[in-house]
Order: C-alpha cells, then sequence, then structure tokens
C-alpha cells in the first residue's frame, strides 16, 4: 500500500545543533501513529514537519509522494483542507471569538457553506466535547484546558483525511481527556489517518496501531504497537516504561480478547 504520508531523512538544526538525525518513516492511509519519548527528543518538531506546519532544513515530508514544501499553492490549499493540527496550547487566534475560531477554517476552506451550515457544524461540534460557555468569549476568558478544547475541535471542523495532534489530553480535566479519547476513537472507526504525540496511556492502549519510539531526534523504533512494546532493546524499554506500562497494556490487550463484550468502547 502506497504511504498517504512519508518523511525522507528529516533533519533539523537549531543553534548549530541537530536535533532531528535524519529521520525516515511512512504512515498508511486509515492507521493511528503514536510518537512517544522523552521531553526534548524532538516529538513536537517532527509532527509540525510532517504536517507542513514548520519546513525540515534537510530532507522531504511527502504527501501522498509530493513535496510538502515544493506544493504548487493550490495544491497547498487542498492538503490544508484535507489535513487538521491539534496545537498542545489551542493556538487559537486571541482577538476572535471562539465561534469565529471555529468558523474561520470553515470559510476558508468550505466557501460553499451557509451561514446555517456553518452554524449547525459549530453547534455539533460544542456539543460533541461538551463545550458550555458563550462561544462568543475571547480565548483569554477561557482557562487553559478549555482553550485546549476548542484548539481540538477546531482541528476536526472540516472532516479532515490527515490528524495530526499535539499532547491532546494534557492540561484538563479528566472529564474532558475522556471525551477526547472517545473522539480519536471514533475518527479510528472512521478510518482518519491519525499521527499523536502523547503519553496518555489510555489513549495509547486503546488507539495506537503503530509506535515511535523517538530521543535526542532519532527513531529507536517504529513499528506495529505490540511489536514495540514486546521488543528486547534496552533504551526502548526504559523509554516506554519511563511513559507507560507495557506489561499492564499487555495484559489489558489479554482480558480484552478473553472477554465476551468485544464491541464495547475501550475508552469507556
Amino acid at each position: 500500500m502506497t504511504p498517504i504520508l512519508e518523511l525522507e531523512d528529516i533533519r533539523v538544526i537549531r543553534g548549530g545543533v541537530e536535533i532531528i538525525k535524519g529521520i525516515s518513516a511512512a504512515f498508511e492511509k486509515g492507521t493511528v501513529t503514536v510518537i512517544l519519548g522523552p521531553s526534548g527528543s524532538g516529538k513536537s518538531t517532527l509532527l509540525k514537519i510532517a504536517a507542513g506546519v514548520i519546513p525540515p532544513d534537510g530532507g522531504r515530508a511527502l504527501y501522498r509522494g509530493e513535496d510538502l514544501f515544493q506544493m504548487r499553492e493550490e495544491d497547498n490549499r487542498r492538503f490544508r483542507r484535507l489535513n487538521g493540527f491539534v496545537f498542545q496550547d489551542g493556538a487559537l487566534w486571541a482577538n476572535r471569538s471562539i465561534y469565529e475560531n471555529l468558523s474561520l477554517p470553515l470559510q476558508y476552506h468550505m466557501p460553499e457553506l451557509s451561514r446555517e451550515d456553518i452554524n449547525q457544524r459549530i453547534r455539533s461540534s460544542i456539543a460533541r466535547i461538551g463545550f458550555q460557555d458563550n462561544p462568543q468569549l475571547r480565548p483569554a476568558q477561557l482557562s487553559g484546558g478549555e482553550r485546549k478544547m476548542i484548539g481540538f475541535i477546531r482541528a476536526m471542523m472540516t472532516d479532515p483525511e490527515l490528524i495530526f495532534m499535539d499532547s491532546p489530553t494534557d492540561n484538563v480535566d479528566s472529564a474532558v481527556a475522556g471525551r477526547i479519547r472517545t473522539i480519536v476513537a471514533d475518527l479510528k472507526q472512521e478510518s482518519k489517518t491519525l499521527l499523536i504525540c502523547s503519553h496518555d496511556r489510555e489513549l495509547i492502549s486503546a488507539a495506537a496501531d503503530n509506535l515511535i519510539v523517538l530521543d535526542r531526534g532519532e527513531i529507536l523504533a517504529h513499528g506495529p504497537f505490540r511489536e514495540v512494546l514486546t521488543g528486547e532493546d534496552a533504551k526502548v524499554k526504559e523509554i516506554i516504561g519511563s511513559v507507560i506500562d507495557a506489561d499492564s497494556i499487555l495484559g489489558n490487550d489479554l482480558l480484552q480478547l478473553l472477554s465476551p463484550d468485544q464491541d464495547d468502547n475501550p475508552f469507556l
């Protein structure tokens, strides 16, 4: 199967130091890949390059075989329409209301939508995440968790096929984190392609098809979820162990296989 997204020998240099060191990886359509690693390992930088947010200093990021940073304007605009990015801090427009933050992607990428269509999408998205405040509020009037929540649903507004998430459940309360995990489960069922930086054990164990273990700008392991968890590399084991309890996850997988309730939502 031809990958929907490929990274070829990606290199990033900051302050004369190479922080991403020749990373190559491929991501197939309809799969969920979780990138994990210690703080400073390059996870967020790699995610932003894969999404076309920042360019690498070397190498190429390819969407369906085309270099993200060499695309014609119309192709780049189409790519933006077909992907969504959940930023770690929400990254909302401070001088716009919540309603405007959610409507602008629709107005830009889907100008054919009527005002009522836009209103309906916003109402549906707000209800899905459980946001209850006035959508005319500005981001500064919200808590950090609420801003994160709005940033999460903004990334979904155009129904993208490719979604990038940078620590989507960090700095939110348990109820919101649970809703986000449920939406991720829904996206997985819809065969969306997801790349997620996360140390959320519940999210990883229930959603990941593949894992990337990153350290000091290098990929130490990349492969199917269980294969990476059960690998023998000592450094990979150490990093995974510092983030998630692999034995517990594998034990839960076994219990799920033995459970008669196979249709239950794994996040509930």
